[in-house]
């Protein structure tokens, strides 16, 4: 089990929150496959990581515009390559193939090797320019969608 730390903060809410979830499904999705429900734990990680993938990106991509973010077009193609992954993913879990252990191989590198390296990176920047996020207050659909609604989020 993953304990969320402080060192793995960027320092933007909004951003840690969304990044703090993917602990979250990476715990779930562990203590489902220790309980031998792999497959029960896949298609709903799947469904919240597409919907993180539009929401969380978008969100993190459009800061780094606003704010005129050297690494963006890394940090973009970054993001189009975990989207890549997730999506080749979903289509060896329709094709009934046990896919929750390269679910959570990538969780697990996504969260050490992009959140805390590559995002904090954007976070150190964003203090040395002495610059600050606003808390957005705007409802937003829940990264992870209900028992119901498990499909692609497009909302």
């Amino acid at each position: 089990m993953l304990v969320w730390r402080k060192k793995y903060s960027i320092g933007v809410s909004r951003l840690d929150a969304d990044h703090l979830t993917l602990v979250s499904l990476l715990n779930q999705l562990h203590i489902n496959m220790a309980e031998e429900l792999s497959r029960e734990a896949v298609e709903p990680v799947l469904a919240a990581l597409q919907c993180y993938s539009e929401h969380h990106f978008d969100f993190e991509e459009s800061l780094m515009v606003k704010f005129g973010y050297p690494e963006l077009d890394f940090h973009r193609a970054c993001h189009d390559s975990f989207c890549r992954q997730v999506t080749e993913l979903a289509r060896d879990a329709h094709a009934n193939h046990d896919v929750a252990r390269g679910l959570r191989a990538l969780l697990g590198r996504w969260l050490f090797d992009h959140v805390v390296t590559v995002d904090g990176r954007f976070g150190t920047w964003l203090k040395a320019n002495r610059i600050t996020v606003p808390t957005f207050h705007r409802s937003r659909r829940a990264i992870l969608p209900p028992a119901d609604q498990r499909q692609p989020c497009h909302a």
